[in-house]
């Protein structure tokens, strides 16, 4: 049976990095200059979709009884077998990274303040799931943390619960 999770909703940070980023374009083509209008529409067909869309922004998570799936443009797939830890986080300060910081979501590699590198698939920085791996850690943000974490160990035999 498989369990499906949706993404968090977006923090403060996403809903302000997204509507500016959004609205100085919308306003820029309506108000502009032909040649700023041109600009424009080719950053956003050039830049911006593409990174937005190639660093797989979260759409949710998929729970089954063999493995963990982070559904985005290109899926993620987690075997259960291969989880080491499981964790709920209250609040995770990321320092610098490469992939998206905000638009939409949080997704790729960022390293944070304990200096653990980390693959972000979430659209918040509070109440997340870190999921670490024997060669990868995780960060997402399923919106039941609490019942997504307690699911993973129903999963995994009593004696391997992890969180």
């Amino acid at each position: 049976m498989q369990y499906k999770y949706r993404v968090a909703p977006w923090d403060t940070n996403i809903w302000i990095g997204t509507l500016l980023m959004l609205g100085d374009g919308i306003a820029f083509l309506l108000f502009g200059s032909i040649m700023l209008k041109i600009a424009i529409s080719v950053i956003y067909c050039v830049a911006i979709f593409p990174l937005v869309l190639g660093t797989g922004l979260p759409l949710g998570y998929t729970l089954s009884e063999q493995d963990i799936v982070i559904r985005q443009i290109t899926n993620i797939t987690i075997k259960l077998s291969d989880i080491q830890s499981i964790a709920l986080m209250g609040r995770l300060i990321p320092l610098s990274r490469l992939g998206n910081g905000g638009l939409f979501g949080y997704t790729g590699e960022f390293t944070l303040e304990n200096e653990e590198k980390v693959m972000a698939s979430c659209t918040r920085w509070t109440n997340v799931v870190r999921i670490k791996t024997h060669n990868t850690t995780y960060i997402i943000s399923p919106s039941g943390p609490t019942e997504f974490c307690q699911k993973v160990n129903s999963f995994i035999r009593p004696t391997q619960a992890l969180c």
